[in-house]
């Protein structure tokens, strides 16, 4: 996973404590937003700790577009299926295929 000082966003709002960041999905072009505290602001951005570690209660999508401003259906679009969203869709075909 990446580590700090690596966000993408056109714009950054801090009031009082807290922290709203917008940017646009490069491959749709839609802007999108987030709002976190100051204190993950500052625990990510500058003291570099690994997003996933600062922010546990957001999915992989959710902490990828954080990163790089991409929607994860946007990613997949232009990368094809993750290696891990292939697992779940293999997962999901055995646990159906079990119960026919």
């Amino acid at each position: 996973m990446d580590q700090g000082g690596n966000v993408i966003a056109t714009k950054v709002e801090v009031n009082g404590d807290a922290v709203v960041v917008h940017n646009f999905c490069v491959h749709c072009k839609t802007e999108g937003m987030y709002q976190i505290t100051l204190d993950q602001w500052i625990a990510w951005q500058e003291e570099g700790r690994y997003i996933q570690d600062v922010f546990p209660d957001k999915t992989p999508d959710e902490r990828e577009f954080m990163i790089n401003g991409t929607h994860a259906k946007c990613f997949e679009e232009m990368f094809g299926p993750s290696e891990l969203a292939k697992l779940a869709w293999f997962d999901r075909m055995e646990g159906k295929l079990q119960h026919d």
